[in-house]
């Protein structure tokens, strides 16, 4: 097949633009499935994948590349991993293309008090992606003048977030009811509080499953 570069395998075209990785099919070893799309899923500690990182600060949440194909999604193995050389930081920057694109075009749906006081925004996707936003520098332009320059995000589900401002107590007063949309997540993933400003995010704490506090 012509790639353009007659004298470079195709397997070199990994290591040009992001929009290449991720458009560019992903056969695995020993399969026939291709990837359409790659990027980050958060998820619990409770999961067992091959490659993952621990976010900064984080005990139960880790972040785990994922590739999607016609069945779903599936995390890399180590030895797909490994035959195309992959390393995180490769890996991050294309991945950033699918959480920007997310970041900037999911919907927000923007709970207010009586008196139109946003309460927290309320991000549910179909996008097995959708978590990846906490990634994006685009997300938090996109909300801080709703909830401020620092933020605070709880990943309850795969599909589903909470944005709250980090001032005012909404956090604390919610904690019971995101405790109970926790225990009847379908694809949960934890109860640990991110927060999110200019300097990126990082877990501050866990939501207690008693009282719904950040311990």
């Amino acid at each position: 097949m012509a790639n353009g570069f007659p004298n470079l395998p195709l397997s070199f075209l990994w290591y040009f633009t992001p929009v290449l990785l991720i458009c560019f099919a992903i056969p695995c070893p020993g399969e026939e499935e291709k990837a359409r799309k790659i990027g980050y899923l958060f998820e619990g500690s409770f999961e067992s994948p091959e490659i993952f990182q621990l976010p900064e600060g984080a005990k139960i949440t880790i972040l785990v590349p994922y590739y999607e194909w016609d069945y779903g999604v599936r995390a890399f193995t180590k030895e797909a991993w490994d035959e195309r050389s992959m390393t995180q930081e490769r890996f991050a920057k294309a991945a950033a293309t699918v959480a920007d694109q997310l970041a900037e075009s999911v919907k927000l749906d923007v709970v207010r008090d009586k008196n139109e006081v946003v309460e927290y925004i309320l991000i549910e996707d179909k996008s097995p992606f959708v978590t990846s936003i906490l990634t994006s520098d685009k997300l938090l332009p996109r909300v801080k003048d709703l909830l401020g320059d620092k933020i605070l995000v709880v990943m309850i589900d795969r599909n589903l977030l909470f944005l709250f401002p980090s001032v005012g107590g909404n956090l604390k007063r919610y904690g019971p009811s995101l405790v109970a949309d926790f225990n009847a997540a379908k694809l949960p993933i934890s109860l640990e509080v991110f927060v999110l400003d200019e300097e990126g995010f990082r877990a501050i704490g866990v939501l207690n499953r008693e009282q719904g506090l950040i311990e």
